[in-house]
């Protein structure tokens, strides 16, 4: 007698972090997400990620990954939506096999110089730092380091609220959501090899050769190559991939057109895009004014 079957195994998932940028094209010049994949991001086009938003995602992940693979790369995108944690996903983008997804580079080294202030009585010694992240492609579960140590609470001068201080460096961080944002982040006096190389501990991308480049030219200043998504698709297989990062690009009517075009393919099914597509393309040629065409969705609309 046949067992019956067990639960489904969840895809092989993958986390993209660093920094993120886009080239902005029209919809019909983009690529199409291969079959069994699906791309999951958090950011509209020519939008960034902050860090804020970014580290509690990552911390769900490390501490609860089979909240982030409860669906399968066959589920529809309204479907794989309404799975993903609510309190964590509001953003979110989904594409899966078939649609046709943003031109996305990764730039791997996750890593920014912030400027603050030295702690102690009014007025302070500006200061400014270097910060890291997880760095690269990782497979599901991850780990992440908690370098929350490196901070510490204190009273704040004149019996303000208590402020975050970096014991190493002095900074000074005030604000709400700093134990979110700094518990993942590493925070060095300056550029620091040693750190950024921790940073891509267990990537499987890039490879070691190509992380000892981005850190060489983070060191020096200079830019890192970008590796396109596509490549990564094209390397790795078939699985969900979670873009962590940025889309950030210029904004313009092209970005303006894209994000409504966007909208669109996010709450329409695939099928019905073209038909609307069509049916849209037939008025325009017959120019007559419609119902349906006084309902077409705003670019204010589209930007949420």
């Amino acid at each position: 007698m046949e067992k019956p079957p067990g639960p489904l195994e969840p895809p092989q998932t993958y986390v993209i972090d660093g920094h993120g940028s886009e080239t902005m094209c029209l919809m019909t010049e983009r690529d199409v997400i291969p079959d069994k994949t699906v791309l999951i991001t958090f950011a509209e086009c020519g939008n960034y990620v902050f860090l804020a938003d970014a580290i509690p995602r990552l911390e769900s992940m490390a501490k609860s990954p089979r909240e982030w693979t409860k669906f399968t790369v066959d589920m529809t995108l309204k479907d794989i939506k309404d799975s993903l944690p609510k309190d964590l996903s509001r953003s979110a983008h989904v594409y899966t096999a078939g649609m046709r997804y943003p031109k996305l580079s990764l730039t791997s080294l996750g890593s920014s110089s912030v400027t603050g202030e030295i702690k102690g009585p009014p007025p302070r010694k500006p200061i400014t730092v270097q910060r890291y992240w997880k760095s690269g492609v990782y497979k599901l579960p991850l780990t992440l380091k908690d370098y929350s140590g490196d901070w510490e609470v204190k009273q704040g001068y004149g019996g303000q609220t208590s402020p975050w201080y970096h014991k190493k460096t002095g900074l000074l961080a005030t604000g709400s959501g700093y134990s979110y944002t700094y518990r993942s982040v590493k925070t060095t006096p300056g550029r620091d090899a040693a750190v950024a190389k921790s940073m891509y501990e267990g990537a499987i991308l890039p490879e070691e050769k190509a992380q000892e480049t981005a850190i060489e030219r983070h060191m020096s200043g200079t830019s890192e190559d970008p590796i396109p998504l596509a490549s990564i698709f094209e390397k790795l297989g078939p699985g969900v991939y979670y873009w962590m990062v940025c889309r950030a690009g210029p904004l313009d009517e092209t970005t303006q057109a894209l994000r409504s075009a966007s909208y669109v393919a996010q709450t329409t099914p695939p099928t019905a895009q073209t038909t609307t597509a069509t049916a849209r393309a037939g008025r325009r040629r017959r120019g007559r004014k419609t119902y349906r065409k006084k309902r077409r969705v705003s670019l204010k609309v589209a930007r949420r």
